[in-house]
């Protein structure tokens, strides 16, 4: 008799815990959810690295193989993988400085079926290859990426600005 008071209690708790979670009204994980972060995860870990050693081969693995790949930069808004490769990641990155460090932070991952946006921010310091003098800059950056025709998480798009501000009328 016992034991069934301590399951009917276990299963009253049980329950409560379920019914709980469904007032939150935040869904259960999808199955496989957890796979799907890390390797959304481990495509920007390359980006981090491809920006940081401005390897144009390395970059090429994380980004998409279509025409209208794009990233939105202070500097411009490149439109395919050559535009991508020729101004962000040679001109840029490996001809304007001689060092590089790019880290994320408060990274967000939100999944939608084939697709997935990873917000975050940024913190970069880099080297002017032509004086030695050192630069730091702050932003956030948003990021679109898709699943290739093979499963695999690719790059799409890439919108980066800086801070926000408190000025009145800057950024308007």
């Amino acid at each position: 008799m016992e034991r069934a008071l301590s399951s009917g209690k276990r299963t009253l708790a049980v329950i409560a815990f379920l019914a709980l979670g469904a007032c939150r009204n935040e869904p259960l994980p999808a199955p496989g959810a957890a796979a799907e972060l890390a390797a959304v995860r481990a495509v920007l870990h390359h980006y981090v690295l491809s920006i940081n050693s401005a390897d144009v081969a390395l970059a090429r693995t994380v980004w998409a193989d279509r025409d209208d790949i794009s990233f939105i930069h202070p500097l411009g808004h490149e439109v395919g993988w050559e535009q991508i490769k020729t101004n962000v990641y040679q001109k840029l990155m490996g001809e304007l400085f001689s060092a590089r460090t790019l880290t994320i932070k408060k990274l967000s991952i939100k999944p939608h079926g084939e697709s997935a946006i990873a917000e975050f921010y940024w913190e970069f310091n880099a080297t002017f290859r032509k004086d030695g003098t050192d630069l730091k800059t702050l932003g956030r950056e948003t990021q679109v990426l898709w699943k290739d025709r093979n499963g695999t998480w690719k790059l799409a798009h890439v919108h980066y600005s800086g801070m926000p501000t408190n000025v009145l009328r800057m950024g308007l």
